[in-house]
């Protein structure tokens, strides 16, 4: 029998990983990350990340999410809060409230929910919580055809 592989993981940033859960593990509860970290697992629960948070292609998460950088490639139901700020990379699927300082959605990424930049609660529609996105039949007809109103200045005394 041979050696257990060894796993080098890497951040984005190239930084080496504090902690890494890897494809076929799976954690229910509580994750608390003192340093970067890297899922590529499954968690159902709670991640407290304290620096980056990297979720590979191959994660799937159901958790509530806070940290500091998080970078999502892979599959997340919950809401993400960051500090700093939260990427979402083309292949990406969140379904989830973000509240962020700053937030950055690849082409390609699949976003359902609210996003809050700065604020300390995500906003929501009066109506049922979601996002309506009008049709081009639905929105409003602009009148193109009338001339806009004269401004006129006062002259000064």
């Amino acid at each position: 029998m041979g050696e257990p592989e060894r796993v080098e993981s890497m951040v984005d940033d190239g930084k080496t990983t504090s902690a890494f859960l890897a494809k076929g593990c799976q954690i229910v509860g509580k994750l608390v990350l003192g340093g970067p970290g890297r899922i590529e697992g499954e968690v159902d629960g709670e991640i407290d990340a304290q620096s980056t948070l990297y979720i590979g292609a191959a994660a799937i998460v159901k958790a509530q999410i806070t940290g500091t950088i998080i970078v999502v490639h892979g599959q997340v139901t919950g809401d993400i809060v960051a500090k700093t700020s939260v990427e979402l990379r083309a292949q990406s699927r969140v379904r989830g409230n973000i509240r962020t300082a700053s937030l950055v959605i690849q082409e390609g990424a699949y976003f359902d929910g609210h996003c809050a930049m700065g604020s300390k609660e995500a906003p929501r529609s009066e109506k049922d919580g979601k996002v309506a996105f009008l049709g081009k039949e639905e929105r409003p007809k602009e009148d193109r055809t009338s001339v806009p109103p004269k401004v006129t200045a006062e002259a000064r005394k």
